[in-house]
């Protein structure tokens, strides 16, 4: 980020970003980012070999912009290495609090493990109604709760499938009701089914 200010959202949180942020996203991150009145100058940039990428993938940073973008005339790749080398040192992005945390670890959880949890037992058990709880979330994720979990489901498929487990034990693993329902969800969020994900990748 070289100039202004903007506001992401994904199933990651809601984070602000303004001058000397730096953003990381893996491949099929999804995201939505709302730009401040001012505008926004951003630089997008390789991120080269995906194993050498940080864990974190937001942070504040005293990042020398005018330097990054003069690399990035020269070499995009060095640029992007350059940046990245400054995640190691920034702020961590702000964590959610009470409801919101537990629910996102619920979701994630049934990720994990194939399930389906009930968002309406969930609502009962903290007393919030759950249109309540669906509103708040998704002002804080960017998404519906369900949104949440499919994309979750579909990140932990892409792994299996990229490890070598076979498209109907990962449609078993991640809780889809089929091979078919696996397929659908992995187009919707990446773009490509996961026969096509396999050969790209």
């Amino acid at each position: 980020m070289l100039d202004g200010e903007y506001e992401e959202t994904s199933i990651d949180g809601r984070f602000s970003c303004r001058a000397s942020s730096i953003v990381w996203h893996p491949a099929f991150h999804l995201h939505s980012n709302k730009i401040g009145r001012g505008g926004a100058v951003i630089l997008n940039l390789p991120s080269g070999d995906q194993g050498a990428a940080p864990s974190r993938r937001r942070t504040q940073t005293s990042l020398d912009a005018d330097y990054i973008l003069q690399l990035a005339h020269a070499s995009p790749v060095n640029a992007a290495r350059a940046a990245l080398e400054e995640l190691g040192s920034g702020e961590a992005p702000p964590r959610a609090s009470g409801w919101i945390r537990r629910l996102s670890a619920l979701l994630a959880q049934d990720a994990r493990e194939g399930r389906t949890s009930s968002i309406r037992r969930f609502a009962a058990a903290e007393s919030l109604s759950p249109e309540h709880i669906s509103r708040q979330f998704k002002l804080y994720f960017g998404v519906s709760p369900a949104r949440y979990r499919r994309e979750k489901r579909v990140r932990r498929a892409m792994k299996l499938i990229s490890g070598g487990v076979t498209i109907h034990e990962t449609a078993y693993r991640c809780g889809f009701s089929d091979q078919s329902h696996l397929t659908r969800e992995f187009r919707k969020i990446t773009g490509m089914t996961p026969g096509g994900f396999i050969r790209r990748f």
